[in-house]
């Protein structure tokens, strides 16, 4: 195994000094979000044993992937940490989804600078839907105070207005401890 490591450190040096690092990781970065784009789909019905088995095969990739786009495009993460929840908890690595949701949601709400509203509606939607897995991850053991967890999911929904959203999150918010109170505290469901 040294030999390996020594070729794929010879690899990244010889790749630094062309100076297209950058542009290399970020098309790795857009192939690997389409994947976890597409499985996200694939994941709920009859092909989840397959995508499994590619995800499985991938994981390695995908987490380099998380890790530069938490790096350099943050949203893009985001969206990669949310379409991978479902492989996360099938797999029984809610700890590690929970993690890197996390942090990809800190990474998006702490971008600044000037942006459409379109682009701040978007932000929107991708942190509740982050919140909102990691509240069922939470829900399945994974840690973390769901009750906290729905209440950011379901602020963030509604700051978006994307009814798909904020739907997603008050479901989400009947499967804390108590959902008779997220019941009664989200009263308006029935508007969305």
């Amino acid at each position: 195994y040294r030999m390996l490591e020594t070729i794929r450190q010879y690899a990244a040096d010889q790749l630094a000094a062309s100076g297209e690092t950058v542009a290399l990781r970020d098309r790795h970065l857009g192939v690997l979000r389409r994947l976890a784009l597409d499985a996200e789909r694939g994941l709920e019905g009859p092909e989840l044993p397959a995508w499994l088995g590619r995800l499985d095969a991938e994981i390695d990739n995908v987490r380099a992937a998380l890790d530069w786009a938490l790096e350099a495009h943050p949203m893009a993460g985001l969206d990669m940490c949310v379409a991978m929840a479902r492989y996360w908890r099938s797999r029984t690595m809610g700890s590690e989804g929970r993690d890197r949701m996390l942090a990809a949601v800190d990474a998006v709400r702490s971008l600044q600078g000037p942006e459409s509203a379109e682009a701040a509606r978007m932000r929107s939607i991708l942190v509740a839907r982050g919140l909102s897995a990691v509240a069922v991850m939470a829900v399945m053991g994974g840690g973390g105070d769901v009750t906290a967890l729905v209440q950011e999911s379901v602020a963030a929904a509604r700051e978006s207005g994307d009814p798909a959203t904020i739907a997603e999150a008050l479901y989400v918010s009947l499967f804390g401890p108590d959902p008779h109170a997220a019941a009664a505290r989200h009263a308006d469901w029935r508007s969305v």
